[in-house]
Parts: C-alpha cells; structure tokens; sequence
C-alpha cells in the first residue's frame, strides 16, 4: 500500500512536501483546482492508485477525528459530485527500446448531499457519457441505494473530461433551469427611468417594446460591458456542449423575442420592472425567427444588393452582392421528422437553347425531429433593436430511407419558377391523391441568399419562406415570411470529424469555431467575444433597412 496517494499528506491547493514524488501520482488536489472556487454542494473526493482501495460503496468515515484511513473526504467547496477517483498503477514494460505502455485510468462517481435516491441522475449521466464518450467504457455499477458510474479511459486528459462533463450534468440536473440556456437583455443607452416597455400578446407570449423609439447614438452601446457578459455565457455553453461530441449544428438566429413569462394582467410595465422579469432566474421565452413581414424583407435585400458594404458574395465567380441569386429548397415534416430537398435546374442535352429550363428536387434527405431542448441556447435581448438574436446548438440527424418511397414521390414533381429577379420563387405540383400526400404537413418552399461578412468566414443566410399546412393546400396561395442566420463556413459537422477526443470538438481554444484574423484574440473567451461584435455589426446594418 505504498504506492497509495495520502489525501491528508498536504493541504488542498498548495504543494506536497514530497516534490519527487513520481509523474504518475495524480491527487485529487491536481484534478479539482479548477473547480474549487464554485458555488454549490460541498465536494468530497477520495484519492487511490489501486483500484481495488477504493470502494465507492462504502459509507464515508465520520467527520472529526482524521483516522488513518486512506478513503477519508477531502474538503473542497461548490460541487455536487464527490468524487472516488482511482487510478491504476501505470505499470512500465520495458523493452530494448525503453518503450513503455500504461495501463487504463478509471474513476467512480457517486452523488451526494440531495434528498431522495440518486440512481436517476446516476442513469442519465451514464447515458449521457456513453453515447457521447469515444473509446471510453462508462458503466452504471452497484445496486440501490449505492451506485455509482465508472469511466475507464486510456488517458489522463480524457477521463478528467468526463469528469468535469459530468459534474456540469449533475449541475443541470438538479437546478431548476438549464445551465445551457439563458436569456440575456442588452440595456439600451439613454433609456429614461420613466420609459415603459409595451408587451405587444402574440399567442401564447408577449413581444417587448419600448414605448418611444431611441435615436441612433442612444441605440448604439459601445461600452462592451453586455459584450463581456454574453462572451463569458457564449464561451462557458459551447465548452460544455464541445464535449459532447461533433456532431452538432450551430447557428445563430436573428429574429423577435416573444417573452412567455410576463404578469398575464398587464400590457405595459414600467422599464425597471420588465428588466426585474427577464432577469429573473425562471424568465422563459423564445426568439420568433419566422418574421412575416415582406416589405421588410425587400428593404433588407435591397439594401444589401444596391449598396457597395459589408456583405459580399459567398465565391469569387460572383461580381458583387446584386449578383447574388437564391438556391431554392424545399422543406416538408411528418410526425418523426422532416424532409429536405434542393431544387435544382435540369440541363436539356438534346435541346441546349430550350428557352424554359426544367426544375427537379434533387438530394432529398430525412432528418429526426428537431429537438424540443436544445444542447446549448443563449438569447440575447435587444429592446429598443429591430432583431434580437439567439445562438443554439442542436442535433439535427440524418436518417436514411425513413418514408418508402418518398423519393421517388418528390422527383417526381412538376416545377416552374414564377416571377423575376429577387421575387423568383418555385411553383411545385405534387399528386394530391397520393397516399404520402396525407403524410407530410407544413410543407415550404424556401429562395436562400447567402452572403459572406466582409473578408471572414462567417455566412449570413436570408431565407424567404413561402408555406402551406399541407401538400393539398399547396392549391392556395402561400403565407410567406423570411427569416435571417449566421453562421461559420466550417461549422458544418462533417468538417468536425478528425476532433472527437472528448472536450476538444470544436478545439482547444474553440479556434474550430472562431477566427483570430487580426491576431488579438488568442484566447477562446477573446475569440468569442470578437464573434459577439460581429453578430452586433451585423445588427447594425440590419437596423438600417
């Protein structure tokens, strides 16, 4: 028993008196510095190299007395997963070639200090590492009322990932309100103390206004306060949703908060109380990125096409923002999911000067319903702006062969392009007496724009959206609305496939995420926060149209 970490060989923080002690000797001290200044439940964490010393199962000895026992708590403040942490012995085999190999690295979690069992949290934590954790064995260990969840990893970094994701689970878990969504206001400049803030009900919510408009330089809040406030919940969220693994979508949304948490009996409340209610830990609401208002949406792409700014084209085969024309898609859900389809221009080969071209969908994909939670969810709230904005991540699965024959149900359609220039859009016949015809509901079509912010590799998506509830009632004109996003050219999942190792998916330094083009942010938090004043520079421009 030799090799055995004494937890009460130090004080928690500062160094062991034994500064030789071999690199293989890792103590609880090393793996809960980053941790030990939260606020939350008190932590205990139990230190061995053998595996066989620690026994998760076992009650923890009385407080008082420190009896020479190798398993007795180390204090550390704010944390609700103690941790039993034992790490096998790394055996070296030497060879002629001073080769050397380590044996696997384990660590047993157990909750402690909450009323009622802990197997449930215990369940989903192990579900949730298990479906996320690449070459890592996470088991649910033990019978009621002692369990525990085991992680067996191949190295050290990997399994203080887990470790740390799970502690950010049990945190979520047993909080009232997701630590991966937040509502955040961005307080206007020169907002009077008598202004009143007009909630204006929408269905089952309210959207927020002011009462008199601010002038342009009130608008404009260049402090960087609100800045720091939404990088440090941007940076803490997409850390903690990258260690989930890489097959996410991220984007961010421009569109209207509907606040849903608002006293029920008052359309008008004074500025101090709304922000006491947006503030408030259990505020709800949702960012509307359907906008229905057309004229709105031609004054914005006007804007853009007939101005020499910020907004450019996507390629270098493409002269200016007026050249920009739309891809078209076609977009249809059933109970499970939804179904995408790109609308393509067929090339005549016999008849290369036939004056109408012929449409197709082309590339027709499933996907699982979009999650009702999303993995990560930050809105930021921008009374007295146009648009508001979200960032989200969500899983968006493909699925393969979900509804027979559904292919060749949609290439099958008759399609024509109506109207000209910016107000060109596609007229789909489908068979309405086809038995998957009373499959789909809410079915569009949607004409995107993409275009590229200045010289960086951030996209900005308008997409003019023209919908129907079903494919029958495609007859009947459409409800059109558009809707604006952003997000980065190699944000895509599928260019994320060589960064699975856990915590790492979008990089060390979210630099997978984030440019750093002139050099100054070299740092996550500082790569965040530079994509923060992007997003209000796009918010900017939106607010001239």
């Amino acid at each position: 028993m030799g090799d055995l970490l004494d937890p009460h060989s130090s004080t928690p923080g500062q160094p062991r008196a034994d500064e030789g002690r071999s690199a293989h000797q890792l103590s609880s001290t090393d793996l809960l510095s980053d941790r030990s200044s939260r606020e939350g439940l008190a932590l205990g964490a139990y230190s061995a190299l053998e595996p066989a010393a620690v026994n998760p199962t076992s009650p923890a000895p009385a407080a008082g007395a420190q009896p020479n026992n190798r398993l007795a708590p180390l204090s550390f403040p704010a944390d609700c997963i103690p941790l039993s942490w034992a790490l096998q012995k790394h055996k070296r085999v030497t060879s002629t070639h001073h080769s050397s190999r380590r044996r696997s690295m384990v660590a047993n979690l157990i909750v402690t200090g909450i009323e009622g069992p802990s197997i449930d949290i215990l369940e989903a934590i192990q579900k949730e590492l298990a479906r996320t954790a690449k070459g890592s064995t996470i088991t649910l260990r033990g019978s009621p009322p002692k369990v525990f969840v085991r992680i067996e990893t191949n190295s050290k970094r990997s399994s203080l990932a887990l470790i740390e994701r799970a502690r950010d689970l049990t945190d979520e878990l047993l909080s009232d309100k997701s630590a991966t969504a937040s509502i955040l206001l961005q307080e206007p400049l020169g907002v009077q103390p008598d202004a009143r803030v007009i909630l204006d009900v929408q269905g089952s919510g309210a959207k927020p206004r002011l009462d008199r408009p601010l002038g342009r330089l009130q608008r404009a809040d260049e402090s960087g306060a609100f800045v720091m406030e939404v990088g440090r919940a941007m940076y803490q969220g997409l850390k903690k949703v990258a260690r989930q693994g890489s097959d996410l979508t991220l984007r961010v949304h421009f569109g209207h908060f509907i606040l849903q948490s608002y006293p029920r009996d008052r359309t008008c409340l004074e500025y101090e109380r709304f922000k006491a209610v947006v503030d408030s830990p259990r505020a709800s609401g949702r960012l509307a990125t359907e906008v229905a208002d057309t004229d709105l949406s031609r004054n914005i792409l006007a804007m853009i096409q007939q101005s020499d700014g910020p907004l450019l084209p996507t390629d270098n085969q493409t002269p200016s923002a007026a050249d920009v024309v739309p891809e078209h898609m076609f977009e249809a859900h059933w109970g499970q999911g939804r179904l995408q389809a790109d609308i393509v221009m067929m090339h005549d080969a016999q008849n290369p000067a036939k004056r109408s071209p012929r449409y197709q969908m082309s590339r027709v994909r499933t996907f699982r319903e979009k999650p009702t939670l999303s993995e990560f969810s930050l809105t930021a709230l921008s009374i007295g702006r146009k648009f508001d904005w979200n960032m989200e991540a969500y899983r968006d699965e493909e699925v393969d062969k979900a509804i027979t024959g559904a292919d060749q149900y949609f290439t099958s359609a008759t399609i024509r392009m109506q109207c000209r220039g910016s107000e060109a859009h596609p007229h789909i016949i489908l068979n309405a007496k086809h038995e998957l015809a009373k499959v789909f509901r809410n079915v569009a079509t949607k004409s995107v724009y993409r275009f590229r912010w200045r010289k960086t590799p951030y996209i900005v998506e308008i997409a003019i959206n023209r919908r129907w509830e079903s494919i029958s009632a495609m007859r009947q004109p459409p409800k059109v609305d558009f809707g604006i996003a952003m997000y980065g050219e190699h944000w895509d999942r599928r260019s994320q496939g060589g960064t699975q190792a856990a915590g790492n998916a979008w990089g060390d330094e979210l630099n997978l995420l984030f440019g750093n083009e002139d050099g100054l942010a070299e740092d996550a938090v500082g790569r965040v926060c530079r994509f923060v004043i992007v997003i209000r520079e796009i918010q900017d421009i939106l607010e001239k149209a």
